[in-house]
């Protein structure tokens, strides 16, 4: 059984798409680090950070495509390793795969939008070391959100930074896994650890721990969380996307999910939204048990189709 929403946009390269929900298929096991199987390079810099750098596993024929995979972790933690087995995954399915670490907003010179201009850096980074057509993002929780923000607007210069690499970044598609996708909204939507979560990204974690909570005047809250919402982002340029949530999460909402799905219907960007009832935030990428299964056969079915227009 598959579900499909069809869509007349144009791709920017003139295809069009069709998203389907796919109930069952094959799905590759992960490989653990230290087990056989495409190599995996580590730590490769681009930047002076010790933050800026990423893992990269290759097959062993051309690339289908390029999949770069966007750590979560509330914006101030987790780490790109997580996701070395999966990379390794898709290296056995015919695509590079880059984990990408990237400077968490520890303080104000970290918060929005740096660690949004270090995800940028490396996706030209290692679009320039693979040397592949196509590019397609996945985003777990708030790189979920990271993701996003890239795919909404790639051409978005303003986000650029101090990366020494400004040429026109290209992305042809996106999978956002739990996403907080309504920051705007997060002071009447989410739960008080995420509330914080959002504040920290936005301000810098040491400088809300500091003020025991950021009391700034609401209308640049509200700047600050309206620029860093990827719905507002929508346009012409914006990219395809999947979208897999749990409907049981109590720390990403639904709603987020449901209502950035709705906006880019509504400009007529390629989507599928993909609920899976009894998951709760944080179930894994590429995951093969239970109705995870059922994300993952559709990622791996989107990852065909845009790899292949």
């Amino acid at each position: 059984m598959s579900e499909t929403v069809p869509s007349r946009s144009e791709i920017r390269d003139g295809g069009a798409i069709e998203i389907a929900r796919i109930e069952s298929c094959e799905i590759p096991a992960f490989i653990a680090n230290d087990a056989a199987g495409p190599a995996v390079i580590e730590d490769i810099a681009y930047g002076d950070d010790r933050r800026q750098n990423y893992d990269l596993a290759l097959p062993q024929t051309t690339p289908k495509a390029l999949v770069v995979i966007v750590h979560g972790g509330g914006w101030t933690s987790g780490g790109k390793s997580l996701f070395r087995p999966t990379i390794r995954e898709l290296a056995t399915l015919g695509y590079a795969g880059a984990s990408i670490a990237y400077r968490l907003a520890s303080d104000a010179a970290r918060a929005f939008p740096v660690g949004l201009s270090d995800v940028r850096c490396a996706i030209r980074a290692a679009r320039a070391k693979v040397g592949v057509q196509k590019t397609i993002l996945i985003g777990a929780s708030a790189g979920g959100h990271l993701a996003a923000m890239v795919a909404a607007e790639p051409d978005a210069s303003r986000y650029d930074g101090d990366c020494s690499d400004k040429s026109a970044i290209h992305v042809d598609g996106a999978i956002l896994y739990y996403a907080p996708l309504e920051l705007d909204h997060s002071r009447e939507r989410y739960v008080p650890i995420m509330r914080q979560a959002v504040d920290e990204f936005l301000y810098g974690a040491k400088t809300y721990a500091s003020e025991a909570g950021v009391d700034e005047d609401a209308s640049d809250w509200m700047r600050r969380a309206h620029e860093a919402t990827p719905r507002y982002a929508i346009g012409a340029h914006t990219v395809p996307m999947l979208l897999i949530q749990g409907g049981a999460d109590t720390i990403v909402p639904p709603a987020d999910s449901h209502d950035f799905r709705d906006a880019l219907v509504a400009a007529g960007v390629p989507t599928l939204l993909v609920e899976l009832p009894e998951q709760k935030h944080g179930f894994p990428v590429l995951g093969r048990k239970g109705e995870v299964a059922i994300g993952s056969c559709t990622v791996l079915r989107f990852l065909e189709q845009i790899a292949a227009l």
